[in-house]
């Protein structure tokens, strides 16, 4: 990983484990980040079940995903969500890392 990558924290919906519209324009900022700084935009994406959503946020420009899965993620729970945003920044060394502006985006 580059200090030039970005870092999107992709949410998902509680039921069915399928992506928020908030992951998808954080994707696609993400994207258009990292095209201008010269790296790669990677997602971190965590759900109780997560069916599909690599491959959805490969459509919104994101070059690789970390995907976390487990009971742990049933519910928003503000320090499972937490400890995976600092494993993913510290796999990744970001230069910019993107939320939503959702209750997870600004309590993390």
């Amino acid at each position: 990983m580059s200090a030039r990558d970005v870092l999107v924290l992709a949410e998902v919906a509680r039921e069915g484990g399928k992506l928020k519209k908030s992951a998808h324009e954080v994707a696609t900022l993400g994207h258009n980040l990292a095209d201008a700084l010269g790296g790669r935009c990677v997602a971190l994406v965590a759900g109780e079940a997560l069916g599909g959503a690599e491959a959805e946020l490969a459509r919104h420009g994101v070059d690789a995903v970390l995907a976390v899965e487990g009971p742990a993620f049933k519910r928003y729970a503000l320090e499972a969500w937490t400890g995976a945003a600092l494993a993913a920044a510290a796999k990744v060394s970001p230069r910019v890392v993107v939320l939503s502006a959702s209750v997870a985006g600004k309590e993390t």
